[in-house]
């Protein structure tokens, strides 16, 4: 019989390969610990989206990548052809990170595409750009981005009856409230981030999500992968207000991403001492979305009824004098006659 590659059978002992790195087990760093928590964020990253927000060479971070994913700490696999393996961080990578343990969700080939281009538009949204004052800066960082399974994981339940085993029965209290894929805190305002992949989704469809995003964000940003869906949403757009919100071209987001991904540093901090200019930030704490304040515009005033009532004078007869109706009565006497 033919053993695993990792198994080894010498002199009628059997043998596990080892896969750590170091003879104690692998020595977990701080670049490794941010690596947990970027992954804890979405379903899975690829290598070039860790790398471009913890700021540290692609080839580096894959082979850290591979080593993690030996020690039990993250999963990494395959899940399209010709297409780079995706990373999600397992629970004992979230416990030796210090975060809160969430139920390990092994991403699937039919939502990968969606998956993937959501992963693209947070990491998108945390490259370096210049501004038109000049200075050049990021628009938001990681840790401020809320993902969908960020704000999924703090949803807030109340009890609406009960089962007849005794067992109760929830409802969540965001159900009624459409989900966008991630929001972030910016100056104030709050901003929704949408991927729309396919055109399954009708106008009315995407225009009710717009609006009822409206009703919260200030700005939203809709990224689109073809251009029956961008055509959706240029109707949208038309309605409800170009500064509300705006669409961009997931090709466009790549074509920025693999350009920033050349220009990586080619030698890690610790050999050329220079500090990584890592693009996570600080994990901000997510909030429900049932707790995002409405925006004033979605609030509906109070109507007040009038206490006096207009006075009408003059009124308008019903029926013009001169055309008063007959009765019954008054048509059989003028026939009798």
């Amino acid at each position: 019989m033919r053993l695993p590659p990792l198994v080894r059978l010498m002199k009628g002992v059997l043998i596990v390969a080892n896969l750590v790195n170091h003879k104690k087990g692998i020595i977990l760093s701080d670049l490794d610990i941010e690596i947990f928590k970027v992954l804890y964020k979405v379903d899975f990253m690829c290598d070039y989206h860790v790398a471009l927000i913890v700021d540290v060479n692609k080839d580096y971070i894959a082979k850290r990548l591979r080593d993690l994913a030996s020690g039990g700490f993250i999963c990494r696999k395959v899940l399209k052809a010709n297409c780079p393996a995706a990373n999600w961080v397992t629970k004992l990578g979230m416990k030796r990170a210090g975060l809160y343990i969430r139920n390990v969700r092994q991403p699937t080939l039919g939502r990968y595409e969606h998956s993937l281009g959501c992963a693209d538009m947070y990491t998108f949204f945390c490259l370096l750009r210049r501004f038109k004052d000049g200075s050049v800066r990021r628009f938001v960082y990681y840790g401020d981005i809320i993902s969908e399974r960020d704000f999924n994981a703090v949803r807030e339940l109340k009890k609406v009856g009960t089962k007849k085993n005794g067992q109760p029965i929830f409802k969540s209290l965001d159900s009624n409230i459409h989900h966008p894929d991630g929001y972030f805190f910016r100056d104030g305002l709050y901003y929704a981030l949408e991927y729309e992949r396919t055109a399954k989704s009708t106008f009315e469809i995407v225009r009710d999500n717009a609006l009822d995003n409206a009703k919260r964000f200030s700005v939203q940003y809709w990224v689109y992968d073809s251009k029956s869906v961008y055509n959706i949403l240029f109707r949208v757009q038309n309605e409800i207000g170009i500064d509300k919100i705006k669409i961009i071209n997931i090709k466009k987001v790549r074509e920025q991403l693999f350009y920033a991904v050349k220009h990586l540093p080619q030698t890690i901090s610790k050999k050329s001492g220079i500090p990584r200019n890592s693009a996570f930030g600080t994990m901000v704490k997510p909030t429900p979305l049932n707790r995002i304040p409405l925006l004033p515009s979605a609030v509906k005033a109070p109507t007040l009824e009038s206490r006096k009532k207009e006075e009408i004078s003059n009124p308008k007869p019903l029926v013009h004098p001169k055309k008063v109706p007959m009765t019954t009565k008054l048509r059989l006497e003028k026939r009798r006659k």
